[in-house]
């Protein structure tokens, strides 16, 4: 049973636990408040590692723990409805911290906005409700304070943010060709909101494109870049940054140029980028490619010296494809003809019969262009079905026998719809030799059919045709033909790198967004409330979820296979590090005791603005020394 907003009452506070009470729900967790003890909260406090920023008590009311992280001797009985006077919490494990100080953005952020400016707006959003703070409690008035995790500063002298560990990780291996790999990239969606945090001490939901600069215009799209292994099944997210809608084509331009070089720098060797056919991405990739040829691009271009192939995502271009075959009727080798009605009427009359041939497609998957805005549209497993082999046999079937036959020029469609499911097949091998029925569903080798399947199929490709079917000029060109012809041209000239490196075999399914697809499904499954993250809620997913492995529930709805890829470094050593455990030692060496400010003469301040500038600097100064305080004392006890 799904649960709405409105039925959740609270939920534990404790970074990232999922314990949840739900009203009218016969069994729930036991949930507990801070103690009204001064004594006692302290206790919590140096338990949990929490630092209240506000010295009022009435935000502990709103407070919940679950009874999950409490020993069973610290309730008065066995049903635990109650704890006794001293009960202090300690089962929390650092897996679930929820740190905000793991820097994962390929470029350090500056910071270019007025931050009292940032939180006005932010007070303004909340009154309006244009803006939505996740929590009950707004995120400004509670600090987490783990001693084990990273602070900001970790990778201040890495403006890359890609970690040195990465390094060493892809110096073990081996084989050169072992370090061949794809960069992908995609947007997800995000919902509009400002969270203010407390350890940066700036608003989080801004368009941020890293060294490209922060605006003052709310973000609902991430952009992230994630490298993923061609032999090799490991994957790694690199980057991401928050845009508005789409990110201009030269901003991509210059953010791809630097995660290849990134990804370069540590050792590995990106063969190609993988990517939808989003305007902003054609645009890109038609850019690149230009650069080196003017007559004619090949789907590559060159990255430091190094011939990266461009790829658009194949699970994309078969989607493309069948919606163009709703709309369009599509000529090829002369006078052959591809009609999306054939496909209709076919299912219309093997709905009538007792054993039917097309059990899996159901009335929603046929009625594309009526429902224009459906969300089958974006299933890869709708349009697979549409324009599979079992479709094309049983438009056949209609075609040769039955006492009212389909017209003779229906087997025609039933050509078009079995080399589009042969093409994709051919884009989708993860298994040495061929599975059963799907020849070229396998990794392409020396005496494989992929080659010569490609040669033919791409002159059949290049002589589509497209005529509306509501009447209008025919055109020549349209995104799913200029894409299929630029994955083959592009695979086989991998393949041919490939093949000089030393490589017996190529997984053609390893050149998908899958990962990344996958990647976005984890961070949507991290509670109720991140099936449309907001900004600051995708950035704490995403950290947790390569802490964790990215270990997922596999959910029925998914719009991808799961991928066999595992991580290249989950970021466990930030947990485990003794250096960054280390306590802080308030000692006679301590170098930050030893700062000494010159003398300050406030006798020449007379206007107002100016004391009042005064007033707020030493303000700041002072509550952060008290916090810095609190932490080295805490940390010395």
């Amino acid at each position: 049973m799904s649960w709405t907003k409105e039925q959740i009452n609270y939920k534990c506070r404790y970074p990232l636990c999922r314990s949840i009470y739900y009203k009218n729900r016969e069994y729930n967790k036991k949930f507990f408040t801070f103690p009204k003890s001064a004594e006692m909260r302290l206790k919590w406090h140096r338990a949990m590692n929490i630092f209240l920023t506000r010295k009022k008590p009435y935000c502990l009311t709103k407070i919940y723990l679950c009874e999950d992280h409490f020993e069973d001797n610290c309730f008065n009985n066995t049903m635990k409805h109650k704890l006794i006077k001293s009960a202090v919490p300690t089962k929390f494990s650092t897996q679930h911290i929820q740190s905000e100080s793991i820097p994962v953005t390929v470029a350090s952020v500056f910071d270019t906005i007025n931050v009292q400016k940032d939180k006005q707006i932010l007070r303004n959003n909340k009154r309006s409700n244009s803006g939505y703070v996740p929590n009950k409690i707004p995120a400004k008035r509670i600090k987490f304070d783990m001693n084990t995790t990273p602070s900001t500063t970790t990778f201040s002298s890495r403006q890359t943010g890609i970690s040195a560990r990465l390094k060493h990780r892809v110096n073990a291996i081996t084989h050169s060709y072992d370090k061949y790999c794809v960069v992908t990239f995609d947007e997800v969606s995000l919902a509009e909101t400002l969270v203010y945090s407390q350890v940066t001490d700036k608003v989080i939901g801004y368009v941020d494109l890293g060294h490209l600069g922060r605006q003052h215009i709310l973000a609902n799209h991430a952009l992230v870049f994630m490298v993923t292994g061609i032999r090799e099944s490991f994957k790694q997210p690199l980057a991401y940054y928050f845009t508005r809608d789409t990110i201009k084509a030269s901003q991509l331009d210059l953010i791809l140029s630097e995660v290849i070089t990134s990804v370069q720098k540590i050792g590995l060797i990106p063969l190609a980028i993988v990517c939808d056919q989003a305007s902003t991405n054609m645009r890109v990739v038609k850019v690149k490619c230009g650069e080196h040829s003017i007559k004619r691009p090949g789907p590559y271009f060159y990255e430091n010296g190094f011939k990266i192939f461009t790829i658009f995502y194949p699970s994309h271009l078969l989607k493309n494809t069948r919606t163009t075959l709703a709309n369009y009727d599509i000529k090829f080798c002369g006078n052959k003809i591809a009609k999306f009605n054939y496909i209709k009427e076919t299912y219309e009359r093997d709905k009538n019969r007792r054993f039917r041939l097309l059990h899996r497609i159901k009335d929603s998957y046929l009625d594309v262009r009526r429902n224009k805005n459906s969300f089958l549209k974006m299933k890869v497993s709708v349009a697979a079905k549409t324009l599979s082999q079992t479709v094309a046999a049983a438009i056949e079937t209609m075609v040769s026998t039955g006492n009212n036959p389909l017209p003779a020029e229906a087997i025609q469609t039933a050509e078009f719809v079995h080399d589009v499911d042969s093409l994709f097949d051919s884009f989708n091998g993860r298994t040495l030799y061929p599975e059963k029925g799907k020849p070229y569903r396998c990794n392409i080798q020396n005496n494989s059919k992929h080659i010569m399947f490609w040669h033919n199929i791409k002159k059949k490709i290049s002589s589509w045709k497209f005529v509306p079917i509501d009447g209008g000029n025919t055109k020549m060109q349209l995104p799913c033909k200029t894409g299929w012809i630029n994955n083959i041209t592009a695979i086989a000239g991998i393949w041919v790198t490939c093949q000089k490196a030393g490589m017996k075999h190529l997984r053609t399914r390893a050149f998908s967004q899958d990962p990344l697809a996958n990647l976005f499904s984890i961070i949507r499954q991290h509670g109720c409330g991140n099936t449309n993250p907001s900004c600051f809620q995708f950035v704490a997913s995403l950290k947790t979820s390569i802490l964790n492995n990215m270990i997922s529930i596999k959910s029925s709805n998914s719009n991808c296979e799961p991928d066999e890829h595992r991580l290249l470094d989950n970021l466990q050593y930030f947990l485990e590090s003794e250096v960054l455990a280390s306590p802080i030692i308030a000692d006679e060496n301590n170098e930050f005791l030893q700062i000494c400010l010159p003398p300050f003469n406030a006798h020449g301040l007379h206007d107002s603005d100016s004391i009042q500038a005064l007033a707020y600097v030493c303000g700041y100064l002072i509550r952060k020394i008290k916090i810095w305080t609190a932490l080295i004392a805490d940390r010395i006890c």
